[in-house]
């Protein structure tokens, strides 16, 4: 007896049923038999083309986020004729639900706590836990690691009330979240401010070290001497006596000193090896070149598609130093930083580097123009999105307009800011009161009307983004919200009340008995 899977086997099988001359073949699913229903008695309704007495699902979208649908009962009846019995429809049970319970709203959205302009401090607690969860979310997703940096500078700016510079406590705040990595040091180390980010130094004897002669000293001294200091700055440089050359060409102009600066870091810094790109940066800004000193991140050559002979190194590589770039340039502030932080942001756009290049915009709002798309001037117009190169689909973005309305909230949070928004955020925060009210939380969308509404009255002069269309869209939103019923309800006709009938019903009595009835 062969044994099963299970035990023994109640009888003996064939040997052909072990044999594999005849593979099993797969059974194929059969077409589902035709639904038969039960005509209607009418011949005018069995008539129908469209057949709607087999019963189809129907569903209506009402006001106040709610949505009422029936699916239809199919009864079978048998007749003596027929072995299969005949379906007849009857109408189902209409069901009322939230427009939120049929259609999904994503958690994260729904629980923003906007709108935020004009609320003040009360809601910066509120504000700071929903950006550290929605980071946490993002953290534990792997997203990119741009991107979350971009909401945790947007949670210190909120933390501080606006603020990015100025003060010890957010400078260190600052300092952690772009460069975590210099947090690991001791404190005492951040105050020259370079030495938490440098990085580690190569092993070896510098080629160009700076060696003194009395020879190279004495033709220092007769070009000196004969009143030629440009002369004596250039000799002192090709013989790398760089504290010479420094010095002295502090005295002559600002053209020459930064000429001297820059090949000191040609030669002397770049020389060092690679990771040594924002210390050059550095020292460009000290010279006066803010805008130039991206040039030693990635080479003009290389951002015009040039590549140059016996360049084995990609040119491009110096862009992964934008962090620590832009951490060494905030804690060594200087005049005209903001130009260098601004042109590093330009820089990082043209690459696609967006959410990198607006937090470099953030810490040079003073001299960025945070504006609308139709706006020519305008550097960004959402965060975390590049809206020039989508200006049909960036209104769309949810979390791109969040992320610039929490912008928008730090900024009012700043010392003297006036409280009357960002203008040109307006219509997209009212695309987002129409979601709002779309998915039921009407409560929220007239939150955000009249926060529009008081932001829209409180600005002087005219402004190109308040045009008729937008208001005219706002005030019909207004109006869709105020004859929509309030969230909770039961529909858009409201359950009456018992003391509501009672009164009416006393009240026509009373008009018949003293005989104020007109009929």
């Amino acid at each position: 007896m062969a044994s099963g899977r299970f035990g023994k086997e109640p009888f003996r099988r064939p040997t052909s049923a072990f044999s594999n001359a005849h593979p099993a073949q797969q059974p194929q699913q059969q077409p589902s038999a035709p639904i038969n229903f039960l005509p209607p008695s009418n011949p005018l309704a069995a008539q129908d083309p469209l057949q709607r007495w087999q019963g189809a699902p129907l569903i209506s979208w009402g006001l106040g986020g709610s949505v009422a649908a029936t699916f239809p009962l199919r009864v079978p009846r048998y007749t003596a004729e027929s072995k299969v019995p005949l379906m007849k429809c009857a109408p189902g049970e209409i069901k009322v639900r939230h427009v939120r319970d049929v259609v999904g709203f994503p958690e994260a959205v729904s629980s923003f706590p906007g709108p935020l302009v004009g609320r003040g401090k009360g809601v910066k607690k509120d504000v700071g836990g929903w950006i550290s969860a929605r980071v946490s979310e993002m953290e534990q997703a792997q997203e990119d690691p741009e991107k979350v940096l971009l909401w945790k500078v947007l949670g210190v700016m909120v933390e501080f009330e606006g603020v990015l510079e100025g003060g010890p406590e957010v400078e260190k705040a600052v300092r952690a979240v772009l460069w975590p990595e210099g947090e690991k040091k001791d404190e005492g180390e951040f105050s020259t401010g370079y030495s938490g980010l440098q990085a580690p130094v190569q092993q070896g004897v510098l080629q160009n070290k700076e060696t003194y002669s009395a020879v190279d000293v004495a033709e220092i001294r007769d070009k000196l001497l004969s009143g030629d200091r440009t002369a004596a700055v250039w000799l002192a440089a090709d013989k790398k006596l760089w504290s010479h050359a420094l010095l002295i060409s502090s005295t002559v102009n600002q053209d020459l000193w930064k000429q001297v600066v820059q090949d000191f870091i040609k030669t002397e810094v770049k020389t060092l090896g690679a990771g040594n790109e924002s210390l050059a940066v550095l020292y460009e800004i000290f010279a006066g070149n803010a805008q130039e000193s991206v040039d030693e991140l990635v080479p003009p050559s290389a951002r015009m598609g040039i590549t140059m002979a016996g360049g084995a190194v990609d040119p491009l590589k110096g862009l992964e130093k934008w962090r620590e770039t832009l951490a060494i340039i905030l804690s060594n502030r200087s005049p005209g930083d903001v130009e260098a932080i601004k042109s590093l942001g330009k820089l990082l756009a043209s690459y696609g580097r967006i959410h990198a290049a607006h937090i470099c915009y953030i810490f040079a709002r003073s001299i960025t123009a945070f504006g609308g798309v139709e706006d020519p001037a305008a550097d960004y117009t959402l965060l975390g999105v590049d809206a020039a190169k989508h200006p049909r689909t960036f209104h769309t973005d949810t979390p791109a307009i969040l992320l610039s309305e929490l912008y928008e909230y730090a900024l009012s949070l700043a010392p003297a800011a006036p409280q009357t928004g960002i203008p040109h955020l307006q219509p997209l925060k009212l695309h987002r009161a129409h979601e709002l009210a779309q998915h039921g939380f009407t409560t929220e969308a007239r939150k955000y009307v009249d926060s529009i509404t008081s932001l829209v009255r409180a600005a002087t002069g005219r402004n190109m983004y308040y045009t008729p269309a937008f208001l005219a869209a706002l005030e019909d939103l207004q109006q869709r919200l105020a004859a929509s019923p309030k969230e909770g309800g039961q529909g858009w006709l409201s359950k009456p009340s018992l003391d509501n009938i009672s009164s009416g019903l006393w009240g026509t009595f009373h008009k018949f008995v003293a005989g104020e009835d007109d009929e």
